[in-house]
């Protein structure tokens, strides 16, 4: 077994334990759209991650998951200047590509 597929398999495993995701996650791919991930934050500081409305994580809408996206990365923002006084810039991530 490979480094990268036992760090995928630590991961899943980590991301599962969380009892509030409408999901079963069993791949990085399910983790694409963004919504396990914002319900694991959520249940972190649901003042700084607000999801948009939940879809099926199945889905393949590319701006569904861009909006979903942008939440997370908008929440770390706060996240770490709120908690760590640590600004993350705008131009930190393309989530275009």
């Amino acid at each position: 077994m490979t480094d990268d597929v036992k760090l995928e398999e630590c991961v899943l495993t980590w991301v599962n334990s969380f009892i509030n995701i409408d999901t079963f996650v069993s791949s990085f791919i399910d983790l694409s759209d963004g919504v396990a991930l914002l319900n694991i934050l959520q249940q972190v500081d649901r003042n700084i991650w607000k999801a948009p409305e939940s879809k099926s994580a199945k889905l393949v809408d590319k701006n569904f998951k861009f909006t979903n996206l942008l939440a997370i990365f908008k929440g770390l923002q706060v996240f770490y200047e709120e908690m760590f006084d640590i600004k993350i810039l705008e131009d930190t991530i393309d989530l275009e590509t």
